[in-house]
């Protein structure tokens, strides 16, 4: 979205955007929720040519197009000649160790926020006792003991280290490189020198960099010698309080430093362009409602950014054109363009991932070529016009056969359409060849967008047949923040069905736990009381014959787990997913994910790498507990057990993605991504956590000591062994969730969207319950037969509800979806086999929890000889 304005002389490019409004001392540092993930900027240039489509990321500047590939702090620029179409010669070898362009945000967040979490630990107090409450990392000066009035040292020797007072009398470091065409000439050249070339016509750029290190800092330093390379002056300084710059960082005083060096750049440059480049701290500052950078500029040359979903009238509206495929087949998409439908005729403007979640689910934003303006009515109008031959009707047959439905994004808007119908008999095929929009606003915003599809055309080879499209304007009432209400199905999930299935599950819980309760209290008061009678009796009183029960596998019942590296790591795994579980679901409560494409996805992603330690302390402390030894493979296991099994389904699914081409394979940057994800933050979060764990309770604390052989286990009858035990025991928390599943499944494989996220907490909550409840007693009943393996079979009998849900799937598939082909059916049973793995492990995990405090009291609270 650009604006044009003939006073207009400066350009202002800002890339990786905070929200400052809400900065508060704990988030500010990690950037987890503050940084805009999705934005376009509208850019206010004049005297620069500037792309006429809304593509944030081009630039042209002379004959120099600029193009900034992901929305990551540490871009690649590359530098592409206008007359010759070549690229610039500078090798960008220094950024790309810093910076896989099309790696999406939402894993650098998860990557680099986790990272922080470690690094930050030293320095957090400090900082955040400096100021209040700037983002600061100005204490660590990095890279560590240089000299940086000496540039020459870091490879710039075309550069002049400089200090500026500004008007309040702090003294800035600012480093001034000049273009490399004068690299030569500046050997050995002043101050004044140095000075005197910003007027000599070449662009200049004041880099604005972020909280953290110096500018010295490698990523900077290579950002200079490209920026150099293409031609153009480039001034780096220090905020006061960073690197050798005098005084303390307050966000007023940062906002002062760059308003001194605007001012003493534009003193100086006379007629030549400036282009302020800010990153991460240097592109908004304190209490502004949108990172508007020197807003209360001395001059009206340079004109502020904005980052809202607001339009000026006559401004551009984008209409992206998302994915195409079967109806019955949700997850069977591909891209929109590969069917043969024509585009429009204005330029294209590329998308990128903007998050994993998009990424992962297949998003393939494709422009339209729509020409669409805010407010600006267009009646009917061809577009373009398909030359039909054979192959093109075909394609279009088999899509209108298959019931094939497109989609569409305006102001993220979603917006579906058919491709087209069949008549009565099915040997004529039509196609809908007249999008008819829509496009309601309320005040400067859209807040609702309909399509019409008309113009039914026959497919007749050999034809040439005209796509048009009209835009209607009208006012509405809807609230911007309320205009996905009409995505969504309250009939549906709020349904009496619903609201019957919670009411049923909750008495369903009030009357196991009482049950629960009373059947224990009183069989455990009588087997105390029989316990302290014999206690009291001498051992020729006593009959040997009537010892039985619980009491009596006290000197085995605390013996470690059969194979208890995978046990301790299926425990650790457990409580880590009901830990996600948890989080996503308060998340989901409290912000809108579903308004956004691919945000539940990548919430769950950042989310489960964040509890990594989770998983760490509760194996590590397990596997201690059970004398374990080899803690460094449980700790790798533990790691790695959920992302291997997630990872191994996706790349068997990926081949057959690949092969059918459709847009659900992941790409490579994404596997890339996963990858970095799972070993530099997930397996270090998983050792901190592993460490803690053994150190702070992986002590075996036991109430009863573990005798040295085991004792033989005596038979018992059919019902109470454990294999009967595992089988019955999923059947009631199973029943407790699975009218819950329709719902879930069906917003999932369907065309729902989930957003009664207090309906999902709250069957958490109960199924947690109803699985604590079921373990218990099946633990009790197992144990007063005197068989003391109950670790395994308190797990696996609540992970067994995993099976039920799993065969309730395939109910789900074959009588309430009309699912067919090798993709879809593979991507079904496949994804549902690791979505009922997970809720198994998470299950196991509460059941085993749950059991082992219930076993740990009744063996504290009765006498052991």
């Amino acid at each position: 979205m650009f604006f044009t304005h003939e006073k207009v002389k400066d350009y202002l490019f800002v890339y990786h955007v905070r929200k400052r409004q809400d900065y508060s001392e704990g988030d500010q540092l990690l950037d987890t929720q503050n940084i805009i993930s999705r934005f376009r900027a509208n850019l206010v240039i004049a005297g620069v040519e500037p792309f006429e489509e809304d593509n944030w990321s081009h630039l042209i500047i002379g004959n120099t197009q600029f193009v900034v590939i992901g929305q990551c702090g540490r871009c690649q620029m590359i530098g592409i000649d206008q007359d010759t179409g070549t690229k610039t010669n500078e090798p960008l070898m220094s950024l790309s160790a810093y910076c896989t362009g099309k790696v999406p945000m939402e894993a650098k967040k998860s990557l680099i926020g986790a990272l922080y979490c470690l690094h930050f630990g030293v320095f957090l107090t400090e900082c955040s006792s400096r100021i209040d409450p700037a983002p600061c990392l100005h204490v660590q000066k990095l890279p560590f003991f240089v000299d940086l009035s000496r540039p020459a040292e870091f490879s710039l020797n075309h550069t002049i280290n400089m200090y500026l007072t500004s008007e309040d009398g702090i003294s800035l470091g600012v480093w001034h490189t000049v273009p490399a065409s004068q690299w030569k000439e500046a050997q050995g050249k002043d101050l004044s020198w140095y000075q005197n070339t910003l007027s000599d016509g070449n662009p200049v750029f004041i880099y604005l960099h972020g909280n953290t290190g110096t500018r010295a800092a490698p990523h900077r330093v290579g950002v200079a010698k490209v920026l150099s390379t293409l031609g153009y002056h480039v001034l780096v300084p220090d905020y006061r309080g960073f690197g050798d710059s005098t005084g303390e960082p307050t966000e007023a005083g940062l906002t002062t430093d760059a308003l001194y060096l605007y001012n003493w750049v534009k003193a100086r440059s006379g007629n030549s362009l400036v282009v302020i480049w800010g990153h991460s701290l240097g592109t908004g500052l304190k209490k502004m409602r949108s990172p508007i950078l020197f807003l209360h500029a001395k001059d009206d040359h340079l004109a502020p950014i904005q980052f809202t979903q607001e339009y000026t009238d006559k401004e551009e509206v984008v209409l992206w054109m998302n994915t195409v495929g079967p109806y019955h087949n949700r997850q069977e998409t591909y891209k929109y363009f590969s069917l043969p439908f024509c585009a429009g005729s204005k330029k294209t403007i590329s998308h990128y991932h903007e998050t994993l979640g998009e990424a992962l689910q297949g998003v393939e934003l494709e422009f339209s070529g729509l020409d669409i303006k805010f407010k600006d009515e267009v009646m009917q109008t061809t577009y373009c016009e398909i030359d039909l031959d054979k192959a093109k009707r075909d394609a279009f047959v088999y899509a209108i056969k298959n019931h094939y439905w497109y989609q569409m994004y305006i102001d993220d808007l979603p917006i579906w359409g058919i491709v087209g119908e069949a008549d009565e008999n099915g040997e004529d095929h039509y196609l809908w060849t007249y999008k008819k929009l829509e496009i309601g606003f309320n005040g400067n915003r859209i807040v609702d967008v309909n399509l019409t599809s008309e113009g039914k055309v026959k497919l007749v080879p050999n034809t040439r047949i005209a796509m048009s499209y009209s835009v209607k304007w009208k006012k509405s009432d809807v609230k911007f923040e309320d205009r996905f209400d009409k995505y969504l199905d309250p009939s549906f999930f709020q349904h009496r069905i619903h609201w019957f299935s919670i009411f049923n599950s909750f008495m369903m819980v009030i009357f196991l736990v009482g049950l629960v309760s009373m059947i224990l209290m009183r069989t455990l008061r009588k087997d105390y009381a029989r316990y302290s009678k014999e206690e009291e009796m001498d051992d020729m009183d006593r009959d040997l014959g009537d010892e039985y029960g619980w009491k009596q596998v006290h000197g085995d019942v605390f013996r470690p787990s059969s194979h208890p590296l995978i046990f301790s790591s299926l425990i650790g795994s457990g409580c880590q997913i009901f830990s996600v579980s948890l989080i996503v679901i308060i998340v989901a409560m409290v912000e809108d994910l579903y308004t956004e494409r691919g945000s539940m996805l990548s919430t769950a992603i950042f989310v489960y790498a964040a509890t990594s330690p989770v998983n760490g302390y509760f194996g590590g402390s397990l596997y201690a507990k059970q004398g374990g030894r080899r803690w460094i493979k449980q700790m790798f296991i533990g790691a790695f057990m959920i992302p291997a099994m997630v990872c191994g389904t996706a790349f068997f699914i990926n081949f057959i993605a690949i092969y059918y081409h459709a847009s659900r394979a992941i790409p490579f940057g994404t596997m890339v991504a996963v990858c970095c994800i799972c070993f530099f933050v997930i397996l270090p979060l998983n050792l901190v956590g592993t460490i803690l764990g053994r150190n702070l309770s992986g002590q075996p604390n036991f109430p009863c000591r573990v005798n040295a052989v085991p004792r033989p286990i005596p038979e018992k009858k059919w019902f109470m062994e454990p294999a009967v035990i595992v089988c019955l025991g999923g059947i009631l928390p199973f029943g407790s969730i699975f009218i819950e599943m329709y719902f879930i499944f069906t917003s999932f494989w369907a065309y729902k969207i989930y957003y009664v996220y207090g309906f999902m907490m709250l069957v958490l909550v109960i199924l947690c319950i109803v699985t604590v409840c079921v373990t218990i007693v099946c633990t009790y009943f197992l144990l007063n037969a005197e068989d003391y393996r109950w670790q395994w079979t308190s797990f696996l009998s609540a992970a067994s509800t995993a099976v039920y849900v799993y065969m309730y799937s395939f109910y789900y598939y074959f009588f309430k979806t009309k699912m067919y082909g090798l993709f879809q059916t593979s991507f079904y049973f496949g994804y549902m086999a690791v979505f009922s793995t997970a809720l198994g492990i998470m299950c196991g995990a509460v059941g085993y929890m749950g059991t082992s405090a219930f076993v740990r009291k009744i063996y504290t609270n009765v006498k052991i000889d």
